[in-house]
């Protein structure tokens, strides 16, 4: 059951999904706006943030007010290695307890999935991806691999945000796709499923690692331009004055 805290943490974690990507234009994002939207005091949201910030989510900027943390290439590899145990762990254990009508709702969700692509709908795209991989959740019958899979999650999330690689293809670019998955359980065979969900969590993984460094490098060459262009105009500058002489 869940408890009044652990609601309000989720819908939290949702309206800095939702609101806290750059270039959105919206007004920074604080304590006041977030407890001002949910209609609750300060005291219950600034706990819910000290917590998103202690587990390393979140950083709040007097000047920026509340973000999401950059996260290092170290940090993504790391958090994708222990996304893959859980999930695997959670997949084996969903497949003794999947039935006809779980297989139907998470065909349902992969097929939302990629309509919302098609539509370039990345809220749509991103919440049904999070309630398939929930259901394998629910099913596993676990409540704390629940849990830290849920928070494993937000983490990988708001790295795409703060990183600028919430990125939509019109297709699902991955090969070893939502439908693999469900098929794999559909079998009720549980090294195929754990197979299907590591391939798919890793692909992702890998894919997000490429785009990390290309915007890595990319900032650099900017950096590299800006300093050149700098150096040019001060030379030019002093060229003038001499030959004003």
């Amino acid at each position: 059951m869940k408890t009044k805290a652990n609601k309000l943490s989720e819908k939290v974690i949702t309206f800095l999904i939702e609101n806290a990507s750059g270039g959105n234009g919206r007004s920074e994002i604080t304590e006041e706006s977030i407890a001002s939207h949910f209609k609750v005091s300060r005291t219950p949201v600034r706990e819910v943030l000290k917590r998103l910030e202690h587990n390393g989510i979140i950083q709040t900027r007097r000047s920026r007010g509340i973000s999401f943390k950059t996260f290092s290439y170290g940090d993504v590899q790391d958090i994708y290695e222990v996304r893959t145990v859980l999930e695997e762990l959670a997949i084996r254990e969903a497949v003794s307890n999947v039935t006809p009508e779980n297989l139907k709702q998470l065909r349902m969700c992969a097929l939302a999935n990629r309509n919302a692509r098609m539509n370039r709908n990345k809220r749509k795209a991103n919440d049904a991806d999070r309630v398939f991989h929930e259901t394998i959740m629910e099913l596993s019958g676990n409540g704390y691999l629940k849990r830290l899979i849920k928070e494993i999650r937000v983490v990988t999330t708001s790295f795409l945000l703060a990183d600028n690689l919430f990125y939509l293809s019109r297709t699902d670019m991955n090969p070893h796709s939502h439908d693999k998955i469900v098929k794999a359980l559909a079998r009720k065979d549980p090294e195929r499923a754990a197979k299907a969900v590591r391939e798919h969590i890793l692909w992702s993984k890998n894919n997000i690692l490429r785009h990390l460094e290309e915007n890595r490098k990319n900032e650099g060459n900017k950096n590299k331009n800006s300093g050149g262009q700098a150096a040019k105009f001060k030379r030019n500058k002093k060229n003038v004055k001499g030959g004003g002489k």
